[in-house]
């Protein structure tokens, strides 16, 4: 007569519930490595987005749409891309807007006093500085627009 083949003589020693925790383990290994990988780069676009860096959030949130554009956190990214997009595209035209070279080398404002506006504008040689002195005159009343660079400037009082 053939005998069935014994097991192992440490395995006979081994306790039921040790084989359930090894397949546990072996399943949870296998869950584990499914992560979605596009979780890191949309936590740090929500955290850049609390921070008002909508650029940077922009930025991380299109990464992340692009490393795993089925994924849960790949859809949200895509989600939020909606009106990041056109936020961020706003202040780079307007941060570009700024730096761009004057020609003319004057930075103009035209200001208001008592709500009638001044005939003459506030000029100074550099955005900065415009700006510095739009803000000191706003002590005795007046209000002064951003600066522009005086080629590209339009009074905002034509109409009035």
């Amino acid at each position: 007569m053939i005998r069935p083949p014994t097991p192992h003589r440490s395995l006979r020693r081994l306790p039921t519930w040790t084989g359930e925790l090894l397949l546990t383990l072996a399943l949870g290994v296998g869950v584990a490595g499914c992560a979605d990988k596009a979780k890191p780069k949309y936590d740090e676009c929500v955290k850049l987005e609390a921070k008002w860096e909508t650029v940077k959030a922009r930025d991380a949130c299109k990464e992340a749409a692009k490393i795993s554009p089925d994924s849960k956190y790949g859809k949200l990214a895509a989600g939020k891309l909606t009106y990041l997009n056109e936020q961020a595209d706003k202040i780079v035209a307007e941060t570009n807007r700024k730096k761009a070279p004057c020609k003319v080398g004057k930075w103009v404002t035209h200001c208001k006093w008592k709500g009638v506006p001044r005939p003459n504008f506030l000029e100074a040689p550099t955005y900065a500085r415009c700006n510095q002195e739009a803000d000191q005159v706003r002590i005795i009343g007046m209000t002064c627009p951003d600066c522009e660079c005086a080629d590209r400037f339009v009074s905002p009082y034509k109409n009035e």
